[in-house]
């Protein structure tokens, strides 16, 4: 046996008692994650009888105003079909709530219906379609608390690594993904999240445009010819004449608090009218030049709720010049001489006078017409507004929870809290605007995933979709298969999509509840894709990092892992994507129609990076 000395026994027994101790705090830790554990599993929500019946009574009631609303008119069949109203009746029967079987198509026919009231049809946007809406969403949250395996379990496990989130100091961009994952798992099982300041509503989206590409994207040049027929200090005055000048728009530099009532634009025109005018009285003829200042300005408000004209104002001032002065006496003899004398003095005599009347008839004249075409271009805006914007994000519950505005002198700014259905948005607060490019985007990946839900939760997606489509050549000329096109996922109903911003890396995870390859069905996965930003010169472009990946769908109670069929499914989705996902993608902004103004179109993207969540963009 060799021999120790003294000191290295006592190192040993040093070693010994602090592997002891750390062994004794790790089963301790253990210890309180299991009973933690435990309190939770016990903690598990599920709505009673009462509950579900309220609930299948809204949607019943939802049904019945939206079946008057369909009642006589020769579109109410048609709608009926397309809302599986018959499946819908089943779906809210007395009996589904006994018997797992009806529970389990309930939840089918009601998600069926759920995803086919977000479809891209104007009259969805009509409040009885969103009301069946609203009542549906709860009832499919009641039907996922009942019928997730394993919940209780899941849910312990969830809730313990939000506590262990909460407590860690920084928010990285994949800190924030997996909390907002919990948080959404929680809630649409009817479970309540553990109280946090990071479920409170923030800003996920920045928009800021400078006021000179605001004045040169709506610089307008006006050259427009018009009649004269007055009668001025009694006078009967007939020409023609032209309105020349310019319109634009720009921030009101005096509307700088933040808030939802909007930003308030000032519209300006500055321009002249210039006429040729004869003068009629008795046997004298004057022949004038006008000349009229013209300036308008009107201040328009938008927000949320469209746009809006506020009021309106227009000055003129006119002066003219006297060319020349005729009578009917032609043979130029004394008559002639005295009348045009006394002519050109009452003309002096008079001008102020004049100039006065012309001035109050041109400004009444150019208002109106001011008046009438700024009311019809607001009319248009707003039309366009609701129409593509506000209407679609009502019928998908993605109108945002606040919309903050700001005018200065050297921008406007606003700032969306986007998120869906009070869906976690951002824990981090957005990079520094960039003053000197012309537009700043902000967008954190909160809104890609919010945004996403609403518009592709629950649908079927092919995989050659995910790539860039040409839309001039939709055929194989070398007869060749696409084996992407034979394969589609159907996405998760409650998140389709995880985004994490960070490090110059955008990374996406597809989440797919049924994947379909060669006719064959495969269960539940995800899709992880990654790319990086990268720059040459002035052309900025996304390139991929690794190929693409199939993984399990994440849960936290076990390991995760594939089930039957893992393996083929990697083997039939995995090449797919690669063929269909470029190497290279170049960030450009998208072609614009021919009406879009050149300085829109002149725009570059300039300038991008990912950091904490945040995908900034600077265009100039």
């Amino acid at each position: 046996m060799p021999f120790t000395p003294p000191a290295s026994k006592s190192r040993i027994a040093i070693a010994l008692i602090v592997v002891s101790l750390l062994l004794h705090l790790h089963g301790s830790h253990a210890q309180a994650q299991r009973a933690a554990a435990d309190e939770t599993v016990a903690a598990w929500t599920l709505p009673d009888a009462s509950q579900l019946a309220a609930q299948r009574d809204k949607i019943r009631q939802a049904m019945a105003g939206l079946d008057r609303l369909l009642q006589g008119t020769p579109e109410g069949p048609g709608w009926r079909t397309y809302l599986l109203w018959d499946s819908l009746q089943m779906a809210i029967a007395d009996d589904v709530d006994d018997d797992t079987v009806l529970q389990i198509q309930a939840m089918s026919n009601l998600l069926s219906v759920y995803n086919r009231l977000a479809d891209d049809y104007p009259s969805l946007e009509l409040p009885e379609f969103q009301s069946l809406r609203s009542a549906i969403r709860p009832r499919i949250e009641q039907l996922n608390a009942i019928l997730t395996r394993r919940g209780s379990t899941e849910a312990a496990a969830r809730r313990i690594r939000l506590a262990e989130l909460i407590n860690v100091g920084t928010w990285t961009a994949q800190r924030q993904s997996e909390w907002s994952e919990h948080v959404r798992w929680l809630e649409d099982r009817l479970q309540t999240p553990p109280p946090s300041s990071l479920n409170a509503s923030r800003p996920n989206l920045t928009l800021r445009i400078s006021a000179p590409l605001i004045r040169n994207m709506t610089t307008n040049l006006v050259a427009d010819p018009t009649d004269v027929n007055e009668c001025i200090v009694g006078t009967p005055v007939r020409g023609s004449g032209v309105t020349s000048g310019q319109g634009w728009l720009s921030p009101d530099a005096g509307n700088q608090s933040v808030g939802s009532h909007g930003a308030r634009l000032i519209v300006r025109f500055e321009g002249v009218l210039r006429t040729d005018t004869i003068g009629y009285s008795g046997p004298v003829q004057v022949f004038s030049a006008g000349h009229t200042r013209l300036n308008a300005h009107a201040v328009l408000q938008v927000n949320g709720e469209g746009l809006k004209l506020l009021s309106s104002n227009v000055q003129a001032a006119a002066n003219s010049r006297t060319k020349g002065v005729s009578t009917k006496f032609r043979d130029g003899g004394g008559i002639d001489r005295l009348v045009k004398r006394i002519a050109h003095r009452q003309i002096a005599d008079k001008k102020a006078q004049a100039n006065w009347e012309s001035s109050w008839k041109a400004r009444k004249s150019f208002e109106k017409k001011f008046t009438e075409e700024l009311v019809s271009e607001v009319q248009e805006g707003d039309q366009a507004f609701q129409e593509g914007l506000r209407l679609p994000l009502l019928r998908r519950d993605l109108f945002p929870v606040r919309w903050d505005w700001a005018t200065h002198a050297s921008d406007l700014t606003t700032s969306i809290c986007f998120d869906g259905r009070s869906r976690a948005t951002a824990a981090t607060l957005p990079p520094t605007i960039r003053s000197e490019y012309a537009v700043n985007v902000l967008i954190h990946q909160s809104l890609f995933d919010n945004a996403v839900e609403g518009y592709l939760a629950g649908r079927l997606l092919p995989l050659d979709e995910l790539g860039p489509q040409d839309d001039d050549d939709d055929s194989d000329p070398a007869g060749e298969a696409d084996p992407a096109s034979d394969v589609a996922v159907r996405l998760d109903d409650f998140q389709p999509l995880r985004c994490v911003l960070a490090d110059n890396e955008l990374t996406f995870y597809l989440l797919g509840r049924q994947f379909v390859a060669g006719g064959i069905e495969y269960p539940a996965a995800m899709i992880e894709i990654k790319y990086r930003l990268a720059v040459t010169g002035n052309t900025w472009r996304l390139e991929r990092v690794a190929a693409p990946r199939i993984l399990p769908t994440p849960r936290y109670s076990r390991k995760p892992r594939f089930g039957i069929g893992g393996a083929a499914l990697r083997g039939a989705v995995e090449p797919a994507l690669e063929q269909e996902l470029p190497e290279q993608l170049e960030l450009t902004i998208p072609a614009l129609e021919a009406e879009i103004p050149e300085a829109v179109k002149g725009l570059q993207i300039v300038y991008a990076t990912t950091v904490d969540g945040w995908l900034h963009i600077a265009l100039d």
